[in-house]
């Protein structure tokens, strides 16, 4: 992903990318963190995901994160990593 400015507030961005199936079309968006998921897209992975019920209205909707990218933060942040510190406080 490239720097360049957001469309909506001129802020340092990443530029998104929408594949269509089969290549039909092309479209390229430069947003930053803050209004990328408004528009759609994962801060996570990237992909557009706009639309779909657990990218809209999942638990980690609220910071723009898809699904699986929120899973996958979860697990991280509830697995192995405070596991590890258990045994300084013994």
């Amino acid at each position: 992903m490239f720097l360049n400015k957001c469309e909506e507030c001129g802020k340092k961005g990443q530029v998104y990318e929408i594949n269509a199936p089969e290549d039909i079309f092309h479209a390229y968006y430069c947003l930053c963190d803050r209004h990328a998921p408004k528009r759609g897209f994962c801060l996570g992975c990237g992909y557009f995901c706009g639309g779909l019920e657990d990218f809209e209205f999942g638990s980690g909707s609220k910071y723009g994160y898809c699904f699986d990218c929120w899973e996958a933060l979860r697990v991280e942040i509830e697995g192995d990593y405070f596991d590890e510190d258990e045994d300084y406080y013994r």
